[in-house]
C-alpha cells in the first residue's frame, strides 16, 4: 500500500487511491493500516513506467482483497481436518490416550495443531519438536549441489543417465 501512495502523483491515480482505499476502509482497519511511505524510495518515472507499475498493483491489490475474503471465514471450528483428527485422538481405540506423532511439512501448521487440539483439552503429550521448529530443509547456497546428477543422486545412489536430457526419473 505504501508503494502505491508514494507512487500515486498524477490526479487521476490519486482519486483512484482515494476511491479504492475509501471502499475498501473496513478491510484497512481489520488489518491495521499504517503510513509506511517514508519506507519508500520513490522510483523515477523518466526510467520506470510508474503508471503500468500502478495499473498492475492495483490489480494485486483487488487479488489480495479477494484472498483476504475467501480466507476471514477460515477459523478453527469450520476446520474439518483438524476436527477429524481431533476426533481420531479422542475416539480411535488404536489412538485414544496414547502418544502420536504428526508429520508436517511447515512449522507453522505443527503450531496451529498443537494449539488447537489444546484448546480441545487432549493430553498435554500432544507437542511440537521445539528444536526442530525452526529448521529448514533447504540447502545453503555454499553446500547446494551445482548439478542436477548431485541432487539426484543425494537421495537415490542411482541416477539415469537421461536424467540431464529432460526425462524424469
Amino acid at each position: 500500500m505504501a508503494w502505491t501512495e508514494v507512487h500515486a502523483q498524477s490526479p487521476p491515480d490519486k482519486n483512484r487511491l482515494h476511491r479504492w482505499k475509501t471502499q475498501r476502509h473496513k478491510l484497512l482497519e481489520q488489518l491495521g493500516h499504517e503510513d509506511d511511505r517514508q519506507a519508500v524510495a520513490p522510483l523515477d518515472p523518466q526510467r520506470y513506467r510508474l503508471g503500468e507499475m500502478l495499473a498492475d498493483t492495483f490489480d494485486d491489490l483487488e487479488q489480495i482483497t479477494h484472498f483476504l475474503k475467501l480466507v476471514k471465514n477460515v477459523r478453527p471450528e469450520r476446520d474439518s481436518k483438524l476436527t477429524t483428527l481431533a476426533k481420531l485422538l479422542q475416539n480411535d481405540k488404536d489412538l485414544a490416550g496414547r502418544k502420536v506423532i504428526i508429520f508436517t511439512e511447515f512449522s507453522d501448521t505443527a503450531s496451529y495443531l498443537e494449539t488447537q487440539l489444546l484448546r480441545k483439552n487432549l493430553p498435554p503429550h500432544h507437542r511440537t519438536n521445539e528444536r526442530n521448529r525452526h529448521h529448514h530443509s533447504t540447502p545453503s547456497p555454499e553446500t547446494r549441489p551445482k548439478d542436477i546428477r548431485q541432487t539426484a543422486t543425494r537421495w537415490k545412489p542411482t541416477c539415469p543417465a537421461t536424467l540431464g536430457r529432460g526425462a524424469m526419473a
